[in-house]
């Protein structure tokens, strides 16, 4: 499957979320893995996962798989918290999300 990577920015709120939101519906390809690379990302709220959730749930009618690449604690502690780490696959690494097998379907 190819890769498509789209690399989120250091904060992501109300503010840039719409913008983002359609910037990752734009890089939808069927039967693609959409990595979203929020390892620089220390700042994520509830617009962002919003966000994050319309991905998936925009990616699944595509045939498209997400993974999310998430190093900062407080933005896996916010994912933990709103269960999006149960939605989506969650890795620690670029490399990780890229070698990753595809995820069973929910």
């Amino acid at each position: 499957m190819p890769a498509v990577v789209v690399t989120m920015p250091a904060e992501i709120d109300v503010r840039n979320a719409p913008g983002l939101s359609r910037g990752l519906a734009a890089a939808l390809s069927p039967g693609a893995v959409l990595i979203i690379d929020m390892s620089g990302t220390v700042f994520c709220d509830s617009s962002g996962i919003r966000m994050l959730v319309v991905a998936h749930r925009q990616a699944a009618g595509r045939d498209t798989e997400v993974r999310l690449v998430v190093t900062s604690p407080a933005v896996l502690a916010v994912l933990s918290l709103m269960g999006v780490d149960r939605l989506l696959q969650v890795h620690t690494s670029l490399d990780e999300a890229l070698t990753s097998t595809p995820q069973d379907p929910a």
